[in-house]
């Protein structure tokens, strides 16, 4: 059996609702408005292994 380093990247998904006249102004506002944005998911992508010396314990 070998030991992996494994990588990988965590993606969070996050949404808010914001009062805007169209969906540029939207955009805007939820990238420099005060209100927080509410986590909804995480997801884990681009997994890459990579074996490193020794054996595993």
């Amino acid at each position: 059996m070998k030991r992996y380093i494994v990588k990988f990247e965590e993606i969070r998904h996050y949404e808010m609702v914001v009062d805007a006249w169209d969906e540029e102004s939207a955009i805007r506002h939820a990238r420099t408005g005060p209100e927080n944005p509410v986590w909804v998911n995480v997801d884990l992508q681009n997994f890459r292994a990579e074996a490193i010396t020794g054996e595993a314990a």
